[in-house]
């Protein structure tokens, strides 16, 4: 899906052939408020992408998983951000995150990773890392909006499940398992 000049969702779906035994799951957010976190928001990223070396500037793929505190940005400050470079850009089904001022962001090979509110009642993942203005500059990164995409996410779960039920998915039977939080 486009909005403007860029891809708004790294979605990509996988049904496994047993249930998953990691823990804790993520969850979905509802499909309202959109988006999920309110702005001010501490917010998680974790991801395998591009890390910056603070004692010497330079930049380098990391062997373990990156973890980064971001805030929730507003809608209007997030378009902001990107008025010049991205005019035309649709903001319905992204925002922003980030922490410009530490220098924090995701970046290069971030892509695709999840964007985590840690509420009382367990992991939400309330968005997707797509895309930003380089690595923690002066701008926020950029991240598709899971509760305005949920019930797509949804749907396609119970879709997978059922043509997987049906056969016509290549590769072993599920046995009919679930998937938890779908």
């Amino acid at each position: 899906m486009a909005g403007g000049h860029h891809l708004v969702y790294d979605i990509a779906l996988l049904l496994l052939d047993r249930p998953s035994t990691m823990r804790p799951l993520l969850r979905l957010p509802p499909a309202a408020p959109r988006p999920a976190a309110a702005p001010g928001t501490m917010l998680t990223a974790i991801g395998w992408g591009v890390a910056e070396d603070a004692s010497d500037g330079s930049y380098y793929l990391p062997r373990v998983l990156q973890e980064a505190t971001l805030e929730m940005i507003p809608l209007m400050e997030c378009a902001a951000y990107f008025a010049k470079a991205a005019p035309d850009e649709k903001w319905d089904s992204q925002f922003c995150a980030g922490c410009p001022e530490k220098r924090m962001d995701t970046c290069a090979g971030d892509s695709g990773s999840p964007l985590i509110w840690k509420g009382p009642s367990g992991d939400v993942a309330v968005g997707i890392t797509t895309w930003g203005n380089g690595c923690a500059g002066d701008t926020p990164g950029v991240y598709a909006d899971l509760a305005a995409a949920s019930n797509w996410i949804r749907n396609a779960i119970q879709w997978m499940l059922r043509e997987d039920a049906a056969g016509r998915i290549p590769g072993p039977a599920t046995n009919g398992s679930r998937f938890e939080g779908a």
